[in-house]
């Protein structure tokens, strides 16, 4: 059974440095497969009911650094993505005044949808 659990780890690994490379190319399509498939495995991983070798401790310990690495590598590149959608939503939308001559804040108007630009 520690055959099967040393191979289990071995896939979660390579999934997760799969991971990290759709993340770092944003390939989203890509890292909701994975994210089912990584699900998948550690359901099947933690329905065990024996006590893990403790020769495998540092393979685990090394995963959950690397998983934990890829959360924070994620959610830094989805909050440039967002940053960076913002900035060309404000420079795209179209500065409105209102009948007193104040600057109204205008909503995204979708210019660069309709080729207004």
């Amino acid at each position: 059974m520690a055959h099967e659990l040393k191979n289990h780890l071995d896939q979660l690994e390579r999934l997760i440095i799969q991971e990290r490379c759709f993340a770092q190319k944003l390939q989203v399509k890509e890292l909701k497969e994975l994210q089912e498939e990584k699900g998948a495995l550690i359901k099947i991983m933690s329905s065990g009911t024996e006590v893990c070798p403790s020769a495998l401790k540092p393979q685990i310990a090394r995963i959950c650094a690397d998983n934990i690495r890829n959360a924070r590598l994620l959610h830094t590149c989805l909050a440039n993505l967002r940053q960076m959608v913002r900035h060309c939503s404000e420079r795209l939308t179209p500065v409105i005044y209102s009948q007193k001559g104040v600057r109204v804040q205008a909503l995204n108007s979708g210019m660069l949808l309709n080729g207004s630009i």
